[in-house]
């Protein structure tokens, strides 16, 4: 069992304590441990609050793709702010200090109901909230439908990917977590993948580019074993990344846990392979940003 702490100080840099955390557990480093934990003593974050909130709205079960069904509401919703000059947490208190998007977003977060904390509803609300990361990971590009377009590289919004490195951290550690706080945590997610969702200026979720990614080999277990070789051998501007390594290890790992899946994350860590060039999303002048047209 983890130590008792603060679930909300967790959330502290887009969740960076518990990802840490999680790098501690699967290295078994105790000193990566206590610098985790030393996070969560000091780095609180106020939008911890909203976790807590009473849901007052009408809500439903995470399953059945209505993360990604509220997502794509949240593109189309109108009373939304969009202004912002460019993507970037930044925007974080833009959005807060609007009253009616601070209220738009409370109520998208509060339309899903984590409160189930059996085994059973942990695992389904994650997978769940997984595949919805994988896709604002891959599918959210102005391009990359075709072979030929997958091979002109762009860079990747960095927040929205690190939704998928949050859910991987917490298929490592909730199983550690006492069951009183698992629907926290897993509402801890869900409020960052929005937030990011809306700082990074509501891009256009495109599901089906998945489904036209050409795989490379013959099988899928070739095309695992090309990745592998890629994420450790790689050229200095991609190998050298740690997020880039990080990606292609996490869609593998799920891809063994979710065997029904496995096509979708492969097609995305291929894709992911093909295409990176890089990191964007932090706000800076001259950015590659994402598909964001209605």
């Amino acid at each position: 069992m983890i130590p008792r702490i603060n679930v909300h100080s967790s959330m502290g840099g887009f969740g960076h304590p518990l990802i840490q955390l999680t790098d501690a557990f699967e290295l078994a480093n105790a000193n990566a441990a206590v610098e985790a934990l030393a996070l969560t003593a000091v780095d609180y974050n106020p939008l911890a609050r909203l976790i807590d909130l009473h849901q007052t709205a009408q809500h439903s079960k995470p399953g059945a793709g209505q993360a990604l069904a509220i997502l794509q509401q949240i593109h189309h919703d109108s009373r939304l702010n969009r202004a912002f000059a460019s993507p970037g947490v930044q925007n974080t208190s833009i959005i807060l200090r609007s009253e009616t998007n601070r209220k738009v977003m409370l109520g998208y977060i509060e339309s899903l109901d984590f409160s189930d904390t059996a085994e059973e509803a942990a695992e389904s609300d994650l997978h769940e909230l997984t595949k919805v990361a994988v896709l604002l990971l891959c599918t959210v590009s102005r391009h990359s439908k075709s072979l030929a377009e997958m091979q002109r590289r762009h860079k990747f919004d960095f927040y929205l990917t690190h939704q998928l490195t949050f859910c991987w951290s917490l298929r490592v550690l909730v199983p550690y977590f006492p069951k009183s706080a698992r629907s926290r945590l897993f509402r801890s997610e869900w409020l960052l993948m929005v937030l990011a969702y809306l700082h990074q200026q509501l891009p256009c979720i495109k599901p089906d580019i998945l489904e036209q990614t050409p795989l490379l080999e013959a099988s899928f277990g070739t095309e695992w074993h090309r990745l592998r070789d890629t994420a450790l051998g790689s050229t200095k501007d991609r190998g050298y990344d740690p997020h880039f390594v990080k990606v292609l290890r996490t869609l593998w790992e799920f891809s063994r846990i979710w065997r029904e899946d496995e096509q979708m994350f492969l097609e995305a860590a291929v894709r992911f392979e093909c295409e990176f060039d890089g990191w964007t999303g932090y706000g800076k002048e001259g950015e590659e940003k994402m598909d964001v047209a209605t």
